[in-house]
């Protein structure tokens, strides 16, 4: 029997409580998550967190925030690491044990354990994105992680909505060459998580989810913009969402180094030059888009 997102043991949430909501980016990386999310985060009503799939580490004190703090001394996250422990978030990061038990739960439904957890985890995260921006109707997790996707969409009280985003395997496999990786580890990765999430994306109904393509995004970006403030009922500025990324504050501590204003602000016009150039992606083929058709993948 195939377990739902309706079907939990939830001890001290009901129905009847505000419903959490998340937009999710899954995807692989290398993939533009950053970029998308700092686009959509410039909303009025979302706020982007970047890959909350690393809070565990940063609650731990690894790294810090945008803003050059560690979490127990940012403003934004410190309620959070007060209430929750590095164990709590442990559902969060995936052992093998967990990794085994989303897999069944992929595969034949079984249900997860220890999903209650994250739905506490979020509640305080959304509650404290409410206080920071009290306009927002989401809160935006680019984790990508098809396993944690997993765990959020399991929970009633979680309404998730999700951007899976993909982009040309020539590109993936290139940016993982230059960081080691060989053609063949990486295609391969390339290919089977896509087939993957496109597995568990088909028992999500088509009202709650998107597939973007990240390089016909950054050849035609106010399409998509459109498109993504219409299915999520945004109001990301098509025409100057630049312009509106630069200006937000950001509470990000994970993903790429350009999500930091700050640094984008000392590089000056080389900063937006950076961004921009984002959007100058020309080698887009039909045999890239055929790729994506034959595995399942319906590309937007």
């Amino acid at each position: 029997m195939i377990a739902t997102r309706e079907i939990g043991d939830f001890k001290d949430m009901t129905k009847d409580e505000e419903e959490i909501n998340v937009i999710y980016i899954v995807g692989l990386g290398h993939s533009g998550s950053t970029l998308l999310d700092l686009i959509i985060g410039s909303s009025k009503k979302c706020i982007g967190l970047g890959e909350l799939d690393g809070l565990r580490e940063f609650i731990r004190g690894k790294g810090e925030s945008d803003r050059g703090n560690k979490a127990a001394e940012s403003k934004f996250w410190s309620p959070v690491a007060k209430k929750f422990c590095e164990e709590e978030i442990k559902p969060y990061n995936l052992s093998m044990k967990k990794n085994f038990e989303v897999l069944l739960h992929m595969l034949l439904g079984f249900p997860v354990k220890d999903r209650y957890k994250t739905q506490k985890l979020f509640k305080k995260i959304f509650k404290r994105a409410k206080e920071e921006k009290p306009t927002i109707k989401y809160i935006l997790d680019s984790s990508k992680d098809e396993r944690h996707l997993v765990y959020l969409n399991e929970n009633e009280n979680i309404n998730v909505k999700v951007i899976h985003l993909i982009r040309d395997g020539r590109g993936v496999v290139n940016s993982h060459e230059r960081r080691g990786l060989n053609w063949f580890e990486a295609f391969s990765k390339w290919l089977l998580r896509t087939l993957w999430t496109k597995l568990y994306l088909n028992r999500i109904d088509k009202e709650r989810k998107i597939t973007v393509s990240y390089d016909l995004f950054a050849q035609k970006p106010k399409k998509y913009i459109k498109k993504i403030n219409k299915e999520f009922n945004l109001d990301i500025n098509e025409d100057n969402f630049i312009e509106e990324v630069n200006k937000e504050p950001s509470y990000r501590f994970a993903g790429n180094a350009m999500r930091n204003k700050e640094k984008r602000k000392k590089m000056g016009r080389e900063g937006r030059k950076i961004i921009e150039k984002k959007f100058d992606i020309k080698d887009i083929t039909e045999k890239y888009l055929n790729i994506y058709k034959e595995v399942g993948v319906k590309v937007d």
